[in-house]
Parts: C-alpha cells; structure tokens; sequence
C-alpha cells in the first residue's frame, strides 16, 4: 500500500484555564494494529481542565482500546461498536456524578484505513473535506437539535472515501469564528498539513486567539511524503508559541530601536563618513605605516644591542624593548586622537559641549542595543526552555494514555511507552509541569513495577569505613580491609572493628566457609590467613595475571585473563599449591564481567550471557533480559549459593541498580531496584541468597530480599 496519512495538529502547549481542548493521533506501532488503521481525535470539553481532562482523555482512550480489540471483519462495525462503547462508558460517568460536561462536549473522531475515513462527530467540532478546489462540509447536518444524553453523545456517523491529495481539517467552533473554512481553499490545497497550520495559526495569532484546536489531514502517496523536508513534517503547531523565527523579532527590534534614534544622528553621519573617507582614513593610514616603521627600526636597534650584551642582562634589554614598544603605541594613540580632536574642530563639529552630548548619545545607544541584546537572549533562552518542558509534558500525557490504551492488548509496547514516560520525566523536573504530569509518572512506575515485578528497597543500614577495598562473609561476620589492616564486624553490626595489621595490601577478598579462612589478592600472589587477622601465608601456587578470586568448598577458583582460564587451586597440606585449568573448551574470560559457582560454575558476560559450566564444559547459557524489554546498560555480577535455587544478577540501567532473580534454568522470577547506590566496587551474598551487601565508594551497605 503506497498511500499514507500525513497529518499535523493545531493545538496549544499549555492546558487552558477554563476549558479541556485537545488534539491526539494513536498511530499504531503494532503490525496486526496498524492493518486496522490510524485514529485521530478533536476533543472539547467546556469545562475546568481537570475534571474536564478525565472525561476527555477516557473517551480518546476508550474508542482507541475498544477498537483495536475489535473481532467483526468489517472495521465499520467495530469502529461503531467502539463509539458505542465510548457512550456507554460516558454514560455510567453521569450516573457516578459527574455531569458537569454534559451538553459541553464537542469532539470529532476520525478513523483513516487504506483510503476509508469514518467520523464520529458531537458538539460544534465540526470536519471539512478539500478535493479538487472544492470544500465539502463533512459533518454538516450532522449537529444533534436533541437535549444532549450522555449515551448518544457520540452519536452522529458519516464515512466516505479518501482519493490521493484529498485534504480534511477539523477543528472546534473557535477555530470556525476566525477562519471561514471556504477562505481556506487556497492555502489548504495548495500546502501540506504543516504550512497550512503554520498560516492558519499566523491568523488565529493576529486575532489574539488561542482556543482555536485544528487536526490537518492528508492522504498522500509514501514518495511525496518522503520527499518533503522536516520542517514541513511537523507533528504539532503550538498556537500559544512564538511562530516567527527568531531573526525576524531581532530584525524588528532593532528597526524600532534605529527609527528613533537615527534621526538623531542623520546628518552628522554623513558629514562624519564623508570625513572620515578623505580624511582620516588616509592620516590613519600613513600613521599606522609610520608606527611600524618606527617600532621596526628600534627593535631592529634594541636586537642588535641584545646580542652584544651579556647573558645576565639579557632579561633587562627584553623589558626595556616592551617599554619602548608600549611607548610607541601611547605617542601614536595620542598622536591620533588629537589630529581626530583637530579635524573636528576644522569642520565645525567639535565643542566641549557637543562632544559631551556625541558622547552621551552614543552610550545610550551602546546601552539600550546591550539591553536589547541580552533580555532578547535571555526571553529566547527561558521561551526555549518553557517550550521544551511543554512540548516534553504534552508527550508524557499523550504517551501516558496511549500506553494505558495498550496494557489489555500489547503489555510490551504499553511498558515500552510507560518508560519513555519516565524518560521524558527527567527533563521537566524543577518545572511547573512535573507536578502536573506526576500522576501519569506515578502511573508509569507502578505498570513497570508490576509486570516486571520490580520492588524498590531502601538498605536496612549502612557502614562507613575510609578507605575500605573489598569484602568478604561468613554466615556471622563481614571482613574487610583497609590498605594493609584487617578488618570486621558482626553481621547483624554497623560497626568495623580493626583486627590486624597484614602488611601487605590485599583486594578480591573471598571467605573458604570449608577452612574458615580469608584469602586475597595481592597483585599476582594469593595471600591467605585466619578469621584473627594471624598465620599469613603466601600461596605456592603461582599466577601471571589475576583478576577475580573466588571459593567454593576447600578449593579456591582464580580467573587469569593471561593464561585465559578459570583455574582451580586446591587446598592440601596447609597451602594452595597444584593448579588445574577449570574450562575444557574454548572461552574468551577477558569477556567475563563475574562468575558464581556452587559446584558448577555461572559465567556472566559483558553482554548479559549467563553460562553454566560442569566440569568444564558448558551446560546451557540463557540472556539476561526484562520482561518489559529495558535497555540494561552493563551487567556487573553474578551470585548464587549451593543451597539457593536462584542466580542473582547484578546490572545497572542508566542511573539505577538493580539486582535481578532468575532460576538456575534462565526463568525470570523478580527484581529489586536497589535505593542509595552511586557506584558499586563490589558486593557479595550471604549463604541464602536472602541479604547482599554492596560496597559503594566508603560504605558498605546491606539491602535484605526477603
């Protein structure tokens, strides 16, 4: 199918004060959906915004989601059955109380598919169609001389054919007041959707209208569309918004600003500029050539002399060359400025006291064009940046309705729209408009909690210690170390307590739960010692270059990016001594991010892969995804313990930690979006799976999962 709809809305950025008016396009994402076609609404309510926006926003949200839920083969039928919907759901609104709307309503909805167009119209909106230089009125006759009921709200229908270059414009009884729809023959025709709205709202604008709603339809072919530049594929036009650019009210402000004070300056400009040319140009000229002449031949001197002298005075010659230099420049300044002062006075235009006044102007001048410069700047910065926020509210709400219309039929999409809610969310903080779209942010935030099973927690308490490194649990207490002391605390305890001094600076700390010792890293050395801080030993087996140390049993488990292995050392006859290389097959470890083991081993990967391997070979892998398809910016951890059923993984998605839960199998079970946290230098599990503890910056802290 090579016909499209190219469409722009006429609208206005802010909400109105004493009425609900808007303009929404539900243009199908959703292959199946899209067959069915494009919904486009014009909603009036003649009501206060918020009990009004309610109203407005379920009738758009209702024909949209009963539409597409639609099972009759005919899209006639199901579009009516949807409209009937939108009534019955109006009607049991009257019935719970809220019939302020009622009788002020006016709306016209618009289904477009593959050249059919179908129209639902009530109130004074009212919807025209353009074809061949002629204008239609679609809708006329349409208007309802019955007492308004809230189930025939919607009940006027009309449908018809769309040809290719057809153009339709609706628009509400405002709209209609400034601009009779036959005036626009021409410019409708003739421009596309968004030139035709840009002219339509340079009129409305010069009437001092901003009620004015309009949608602006067309349906053209795929080629034309493409071949049309941006600016001529704008979505929306803002009524309440500048619409000429921005050189165009500079231009204009400074014309103001010259017509006043130019005839101020209108003859003594000339005789100036004709002074000047014969002049001073030429005296400027010949005393700029003499200036260089001058400071040419004393620094050619002064060179000379630098040569000659030694090198202890060497320092002096140069200062005294910028002296001479800089007194050069003063004699010829001076020098000029009284043959300026001279050739005034010679043509009559000089005095103490017109000076003063030439002076005085010209700073008036320099200040008011300053003033003009900087609030002109300054009103565009602060018009932007309201423009932005506007624009960034109005999508959240438009997005906000869509995704609650898709929950029922496309839960995928609906989360995808939720978080683009919260995406825009961050760039209307520390603005009027959060408090205004924070509902619909809220509303964002508990969908994607709820089908993604996502619980936001606080830690259970936090410990501070300078300087800390890395840590390591038993199943009652935390050990840390500071440069080269030891540490620990109870794990129930906000306090660390210093044990011992090691003398050698460790990180990767691990505790081997079998031997109830702490091992660590000390560059390419493995160092291991009692739960006291005593009986340092330095292992015997020797590695090249590792990077992760972790336990399991009386074995310890390193990965050496070097030899490209996990390998696994195991504990006889008091020492970590022989090594083995874990993996049988081919694995690339400098693409590991972590790895968990509770007999076999899980190996986390930089892009989210989880592999098992038993024995060295792998088992199965599975990737790390949400259900609700959230972009995971980096995959950090893997834990898991022989006695849990589940892996724990531990991502960060943009500025959010998160722990996620999966089974063994790769099934998705939960996660916990882990409050406080600015960096993660590395974190570990207690024996259940039911407590981590993140070590962020100087603090450790415990988050419980239960």
């Amino acid at each position: 199918m090579n016909e499209i709809i190219n469409y722009t809305r006429l609208t206005t950025s802010d909400k109105l004060s004493d009425k609900f008016a808007t303009c929404q396009a539900y243009i199908p994402q959703d292959k199946d959906q899209a067959e069915l076609g494009q919904i486009f609404s014009h909603i009036e309510i003649l009501s206060p915004w918020f009990s009004a926006s309610q109203i407005g926003q379920t009738v758009i949200n209702s024909v949209v989601k009963e539409y597409y839920r639609g099972q009759d083969s005919s899209e006639l039928v199901n579009f009516e059955e949807a409209v009937k919907k939108v009534n019955e759901s109006l009607a049991k609104t009257a019935q719970g109380g809220e019939t302020e709307w009622i009788g002020k309503i006016s709306g016209v909805i618009v289904l477009v598919n593959r050249g059919e167009i179908h129209f639902a119209q009530t109130g004074k909106s009212h919807a025209y169609l353009y074809r061949s230089g002629k204008v239609n009125h679609i809708t006329e006759g349409l208007e309802s001389e019955e007492a308004p009921h809230p189930l025939k709200t919607f009940s006027n229908l009309t449908s018809g054919t769309l040809q290719e270059d057809d153009k339709v414009l609706i628009a509400n009884d405002a709209f209609f007041e400034v601009i009779n729809p036959n005036e626009l023959r021409l410019i409708i025709s003739s421009l596309p959707p968004a030139l035709a709205a840009v002219e339509c709202a340079k009129i409305l604008q010069n009437h001092g209208s901003q009620d004015a709603t309009a949608i602006f339809l067309e349906l053209t072919s795929r080629e034309r569309l493409a071949d049309l530049p941006p600016e001529q594929k704008v979505e929306a036009i803002y009524l309440d918004q500048q619409i000429l650019s921005f050189s165009a009210l500079s231009k204009n402000a400074f014309s103001n600003i010259a017509s006043r004070i130019g005839s101020m300056f209108k003859k003594s400009t000339g005789r100036i500029a004709s002074f000047s040319k014969e002049k001073i140009a030429p005296a400027t000229k010949r005393a700029v050539e003499k200036t260089k002449e001058i400071a040419s031949t004393k620094r050619k001197e002064i060179d000379d002399k630098m040569q000659e002298m030694s090198t202890e005075r060497g320092h002096e010659e140069k200062s005294s060359f910028f002296a001479l230099a800089t007194e050069s420049i003063k004699t010829f300044f001076l020098k000029f400025k009284n043959k300026f002062r001279r050739s005034l006075i010679h043509i009559g235009l000089y005095t103490r006291k017109k000076s003063k006044m030439y002076l005085s102007l010209l700073g008036i001048v320099l200040v008011i064009l300053a003033l003009v410069i900087g609030l002109t700047l300054k009103s565009r910065q602060s018009s932007a940046k309201e423009t932005e926020a506007k624009q960034a509210y109005n999508e959240i709400i438009s997005l906000g309705g869509q995704a609650d219309v898709l929950m029922d039929t496309n839960q995928q999409e609906a989360i995808s729209k939720y978080g683009d809610v919260i995406s825009l969310s961050e760039r209307i903080k520390n603005t009027k408009y959060y408090d205004q779209a924070k509902p619909t942010i809220e509303k964002a935030h508990k969908q994607i909690g709820n089908i993604s099973k996502l619980s936001r927690i606080d830690a259970k308490s936090q410990t501070e210690l300078k300087g800390i490194s890395s840590i390591a649990i038993s199943d009652k207490f935390m050990f840390a170390t500071v440069g080269s002391d030891f540490y620990s605390r109870a794990i129930s305890s906000n306090n660390f307590n210093k044990i011992a001094p090691l003398g050698l600076e460790l990180d990767r700390l691990t505790y081997i739960s079998d031997l109830d010792l702490v091992a660590g890293l000390n560059k390419n050395k493995i160092v291991f010692f009692d739960t006291t801080g005593e009986n340092l030993k330095i292992a015997d087996s020797e590695l090249q270059k590792p990077s992760q140390l972790k336990s399991f049993g009386v074995n310890l488990y390193v990965l050496d990016t070097s030899l490209n292995q996990i390998l696994k050392i195991p504990y006889e006859e008091k020492n970590f001594k022989d090594k083995s290389d874990f993996f049988k097959e081919d694995v690339n470890v400098n693409e590991i991010s972590d790895y968990a083991i509770d007999g076999s081993i899980y190996t986390l990967s930089k892009t989210g892969i989880v592999a098992r391997y038993s024995r060295g070979n792998k088992v199965n892998d599975f990737q790390v995804s949400l259900p609700n398809q959230e972009k995971i910016d980096s995959f950090i951890g893997i834990f898991t313990t022989e006695s849990s059923t589940d892996l724990l993984v531990l991502v960060k998605i943009k500025n959010d930690f998160r722990l996620l839960d999966f089974r063994k199998s790769g099934e998705y079970l939960k996660q916990y979006s882990l409050n406080g946290i600015e960096v993660v230098k590395s974190a570990t599990v207690d024996q259940t799976n039911t407590k981590i503890f993140i070590l962020s910056k100087d603090k450790v802290f415990d988050f419980s999962l239960e």
